[in-house]
């Protein structure tokens, strides 16, 4: 009786450690730069902006779907994006306009939360997908170290003063 009730003790406390470190599952992984420094290289835009406007916008584009057999078919493909207006407070890169648009995903598991009225350090794309060809203007994602500010402090002290954007911009 001993050894069943030492035995269930240790099964159950192996369960129980294995429940308490257990890291949650996540769909979306991604390479994220290590330091602010290193995702300034690679982006096209970096920026510190409030958003003041969340609109949506759905970009569609013909493909050609192989049925087999040697057969296809013309499909259109879409994908919906945030298209974020955002007041730029301070830039370090590829920002220079007091507004600026941004998109962002919508629809999917790993898509970036953005809330009007907030602040975020923006580190931004120019769309290069061929596929997209009406796709113009900055891109961000979750695979960037785009944070809301308050959040990104460490950042910001890496990355030192931004410009100021051009006191008039359209």
């Amino acid at each position: 009786m001993k050894i069943i009730s030492i035995r269930n003790t240790l099964f159950f406390f192996g369960i129980a450690t294995v429940c308490l470190l257990a890291t949650p599952a996540s769909a979306c992984s991604c390479l994220t730069p290590e330091t602010a420094k290193a995702q300034l290289k690679i982006s096209d835009a970096v920026f510190v902006g409030k958003v003041v406007e969340i609109g949506r916008k759905k970009f569609s584009t013909k493909a050609k779907l192989d049925l087999g057999g040697g057969k296809s078919k013309m499909i259109t493909v879409s994908e919906m994006y945030y298209k974020l207006k955002i007041t730029v407070s301070q830039s370090w890169k590829g920002a220079p306009k007091r507004t600026r648009y941004v998109f962002s995903e919508i629809g999917t598991s790993c898509q970036q939360e953005f809330f009007k009225g907030t602040t975020y350090l923006i580190y931004a794309y120019n769309f290069r997908d061929p596929r997209w060809k009406s796709k113009k203007g900055l891109y961000t994602h979750m695979c960037t170290r785009t944070a809301q500010a308050s959040k990104a402090k460490k950042d910001l002290a890496e990355l030192g003063k931004g410009k100021a954007p051009a006191r008039y911009s359209p």
